[in-house]
């Protein structure tokens, strides 16, 4: 049974990690979840940020996203309410969600704002997703190396080679997730250009 994830949305805001972790979904290596509230934070936060990026394309990348994963919206996500201590109470919802999904795994840049005793409580783990895509290549090297291809094909508006993509990954702190892709393209995998 493949894990069960929730992704933060401090990982959906980067367009290139959302991309990989999506694609890393479609291969089925993991089940992605995210809440209502999670889709809303990721898109504030990056029109925030961002405000050249128009408020609609946004909304279609989340409606994409519902429709290509319908089972990872959560509508379960806030009943009934769970008792839980972070340092930060506006990730409790993050972290209700993942115990209404069933989730093993918070997928989090943000580690130090779920601590590993309190989620310990409910069978869930805070992992950052450098570390959560090497897992995954410690397991299926193969289907991720796919996705990533996957990923890099996807890409048309513009288009991009796999160096550009991994130098994007890399500036989204996913250093040993670059190293350990460049290391699978060298020992005979193919990975497009």
């Amino acid at each position: 049974m493949a894990d069960v994830a929730v992704l933060d949305a401090n990982v959906l805001y980067p367009a290139p990690v959302r991309d990989l972790l999506l694609h890393l979904a479609s291969e089925e290596l993991y089940h992605p979840k995210w809440s209502d509230t999670i889709q809303q934070e990721w898109i504030r936060s990056l029109l925030a940020k961002r405000p050249d990026i128009k408020k609609s394309s946004l909304t279609n990348t989340r409606e994409w996203m519902e429709m290509v994963y319908p089972k990872a919206q959560d509508r379960r996500y806030g009943l009934p309410k769970t008792p839980i201590s972070l340092p930060d109470k506006d990730d409790i919802h993050v972290v209700e969600t993942a115990i209404s999904s069933g989730a093993n795994y918070i997928i989090t840049f943000n580690l130090k704002d779920y601590p590993t005793k309190e989620l310990a409580k409910y069978g869930i783990q805070a992992i950052h997703p450098d570390d959560f895509i090497c897992y995954l290549i410690d397991l299926v090297p193969d289907e991720v190396l796919n996705a990533f291809n996957a990923q890099v094909t996807s890409l048309r508006k513009p288009p991009k080679t796999a160096d550009e993509v991994l130098s994007a990954l890399k500036k989204c702190d996913l250093p040993k997730t670059v190293l350990e892709l460049r290391r699978l393209s060298r020992s005979n995998y193919d990975v497009s250009y």
